[in-house]
């Protein structure tokens, strides 16, 4: 078994905000010498402590210092449920709800679990979803559908009806709606607590397999297995693509909200949207061939489950903000947006002008080099229209500089 790390990624602001324009690094920190622990497959967090589940069975491990170190918390799992799976965390107050073969409850911050409902992998698979919606909880199997639990996971019964799917992938609450995942035909969704579903697949591929869903505001967010994101912003009644920014053959494996941040974690490495998944932009920068199965926020950091190759079973840390936005930013009292972003040959920045009614302003590529640098004079209050026309298509980081400090917004230039 391979030695599990736990990773800090620096995006420090005083640090990286003040030097460059070079993105955070993943650097080393915590967890050291746990051999024991093969592969982390899934996060949550239950308000200030972190909690990892192992995709082998080496338990449920528990942060109580940010991340900075981690013990063991399995006390009450059966060896053959000691396999937590990918994103099946869920915090409900002040209790915590673990899917495994089955659901297991923690009443006590993880220091010891009791199991709510018992599930037979080799019968009817494992639990890999849940979600709450109001004070029902749903459950999604691996192939037997959905069940409801009305009692704070006491009992449960098979929520069905409708379902032509039993392979339940992820789960998802908009309002009252509940969105479920399976692995071949696509979404389904319920406005009933799961008395009866309807299959929602209009402009999703044939036979879609999903892989996470999520919801930010009103905009529920789905990954498609070699598809990629795809998005709806009326229930589920029709879906987009929603991969500008992503790698060509990245498949999303799990979604995280941050605020109205939008985090995705993928077979190639970690990305985040500002605009609402229109646009996404990449911080992977110490990385080597990252895999991330799993995402959680606690505060001001992201952290995620990350798996790079054999020698190298990690957790992940980020420090927000991340740097610079989709389409703005706000560093050390000043501000700056761009629009349109993304755009096919022009943006205008709006920022807090210099004292001084000056500011340099470079764009920079993905491989680090300048390609744009110019000097300009605006107001306090100003803006300043730049013209990409003569640039590649892709991401760009554009770095404003004033008064010695600097500011940052990645543009997608399509």
């Amino acid at each position: 078994m391979q030695k599990l790390t736990l990773f800090l990624l620096g995006l420090t602001l005083l640090a990286s905000l003040m030097e460059s324009t070079a993105r955070a690094q993943w650097v080393p920190a915590g967890l050291p010498g746990q051999d024991s622990v093969d592969f982390v497959i899934s996060l949550g967090s239950l308000g200030s402590y972190l909690f990892a589940g192992t995709g082998t069975q080496e338990g449920v491990w528990r942060s109580t210092d940010n991340g900075a170190s981690c013990a063991l918390a399995d006390s009450g799992f059966t060896e053959d449920s000691i396999r937590i799976n990918a994103g099946c965390f869920l915090a409900v107050g002040a209790d915590l709800f673990a899917a495994s073969d089955g659901v297991w409850l923690s009443t006590d911050s993880g220091t010891s679990w009791t199991c709510t409902m018992s599930a037979s992998r080799n019968e009817i698979g494992s639990v890999l979803a849940l979600a709450l919606s109001g004070t029902t909880l749903f459950a999604g199997y691996e192939a037997k559908g959905v069940s409801i639990s009305t009692n704070d996971g006491k009992s449960w019964t098979s929520a069905n009806n409708g379902l032509t799917d039993l392979g339940i992938a992820a789960l998802a609450v908009s309002g009252q709606e509940v969105f479920a995942g399976t692995g071949s035909s696509g979404v389904f969704a319920t406005t009933d607590n799961g008395k009866s579903w309807v299959a929602v697949n209009n402009g999703l591929p044939s036979g879609a397999s999903i892989l996470c869903l999520a919801t930010l505001g009103t905009t529920v967010f789905a990954s498609v297995r070699t598809e990629g994101v795809f998005l709806s912003t009326n229930d589920g009644a029709s879906w987009e693509r929603a991969n500008t920014g992503i790698s060509s053959g990245a498949d999303v494996l799990c979604f995280a909200i941050s605020g109205t941040i939008l985090l995705a974690g993928s077979t190639r490495g970690f990305y985040f949207s500002t605009n609402n998944g229109t646009s996404w932009a990449a911080d992977n920068e110490g990385l080597s061939n990252p895999i991330i199965w799993a995402l959680a926020v606690i505060g001001t950091n992201i952290f995620g489950g990350i798996s790079g190759g054999p020698a190298s079973k990690t957790i992940g840390k980020l420090a927000l903000p991340i740097l610079g936005s989709v389409s703005s930013s706000s560093f050390l009292g000043n501000h700056i947006t761009a629009y349109p972003n993304p755009t096919t040959h022009s943006t205008t920045l709006h920022f807090t002008g210099p004292a001084g009614g000056y500011a340099t302003v470079s764009v920079v590529n993905a491989l680090g080099v300048c390609v744009m640098h110019n000097a300009y004079s605006v107001s306090r209050d100003g803006s300043v229209t730049l013209d990409l026309s003569g640039l590649s298509a892709g991401m760009y980081e554009c770095v404003v500089q004033t008064d010695g400090k600097e500011m940052c917004v990645p543009i997608l230039v399509e």
